[in-house]
């Protein structure tokens, strides 16, 4: 019979809220674990309130491949234990880690989060570069770096271990979880019907459509509301020049940023038009919150049908979408107590951080 090895952690990402919103709690739930964030730092004290302690590392966005960025982590990775577990989220973070592991001369164990297939996997040819170039370095090395890989999806799963030629142990965790205390919940929905989309602001976050659909909408007892912030550096995102005409548009309320933990419950429609998604939290949260939920179908927003108050459309057909929110203006919607259940029993912080302990512990015999 075995026991554990305890062993220290470091998450990388090269987003830091990433690692806050999406992993915060999950770090608080994983007791007793020492765990180290690897991030840009723009909120050390919020970093600190889950993490160990923080090092600052970025990733230029708007470079194909950053070496700067492959060296510096090169550096970081040389000076922390020998034996470490590192925890990579992102699959454009688990690109750069590959190359910078490469030339360091330490020894880890490596486990890969693929939040979703995302930019790599697009049709932008500076994408369809990338990939051709990253095709090369992932077949002769990502079954040398990564002891296990964490897909959110079963789409993305088979799609990537094609694509990569990735042979060693690939894992399915739905989601990333949500901590249902931190919630103010929604009990009765408005008179009026108060819409949102909330997300970064990429173009392929179906920001567009959204607002087309608000334009075209006479009903004044349906309102629209826009929130999120441009994604510097990000090819996809909206120019602050694109913002401010957003802002100017008497159709759409724009937010800014939400902290949807609290907000959320005001609303009554989450609306996601995103072409793709690894798997939708916004749309976790919306549903555990008690909002009714429109999302374009992809792997990433499917698991939808396992809901009530639910609605997926197979294409962006503004006039319908329209009809169906004219429809529920009309009817009597009632908050789902099973939703809640479903999402307590199944997505929870504390599941997901059982399923990564699981990864983490070293057996010895």
């Amino acid at each position: 019979m075995g026991f554990i090895i305890e062993v220290v952690i470091y998450y990388i990402s090269h987003l830091e809220n990433n690692l806050i919103q999406s992993r915060g709690q999950i770090v608080k739930k994983l007791n007793g674990k020492k765990i180290t964030a690897i991030c840009p730092i723009k909120q050390k004290d919020v970093l600190g309130n889950f993490y160990n302690g923080s090092i600052n590392w970025s990733i230029d966005k708007s470079k194909l491949i950053d070496l700067k960025a492959i060296l510096e982590l090169k550096n970081i990775l040389n000076s922390i234990e020998n034996g470490s577990v590192i925890h990579i989220f992102t699959l454009k973070s688990g690109f750069i880690f590959m190359l910078a592991n490469f030339f360091c001369i330490n020894n880890f164990k490596c486990i890969l989060s693929v939040n979703g297939l995302g930019y790599l996997f697009s049709n932008n040819l500076k994408a369809k570069i990338l990939k051709f170039i990253s095709l090369v370095f992932f077949k002769v090395l990502i079954n040398k770096t990564f002891d296990s890989i964490i897909f959110q999806n079963n789409n993305d799963m088979k799609v990537f271990t094609k694509f990569s030629s990735y042979k060693k142990n690939s894992i399915l965790i739905e989601s990333s979880g949500i901590e249902p205390k931190e919630y103010e919940l929604k009990y009765n929905f408005n008179k009026e019907l108060k819409i949102i989309l909330s997300s970064r602001l990429l173009k392929d976050k179906g920001i567009y459509d959204y607002i087309k659909i608000a334009e075209i909408n006479q009903n004044k007892a349906i309102k629209f509301y826009l929130s999120g912030e441009v994604d510097e550096g990000n090819p996809k995102s909206i120019t602050f020049n694109e913002l401010e005409k957003i802002k100017n548009n008497q159709k759409i309320n724009f937010l800014g940023y939400l902290d949807l933990k609290k907000e959320l419950h005001n609303f009554d429609v989450m609306f996601s038009l995103s072409k793709y998604e690894g798997f939708s939290r916004v749309l976790l949260e919306s549903v555990f919150v008690g909002l009714y939920c429109i999302s374009l179908e992809n792997a990433g927003t499917k698991f939808l049908e396992n809901f009530e108050n639910t609605y997926l459309i197979k294409k962006i057909n503004k006039n319908a979408i329209l009809e169906l929110l004219e429809s529920l203006l009309l009817s009597k919607l009632i908050i789902s107590d099973r939703n809640r259940e479903i999402i307590n029993s199944k997505y929870s912080s504390e599941i997901i951080a059982n399923r990564y302990s699981e990864l983490y512990s070293f057996k010895k015999l």
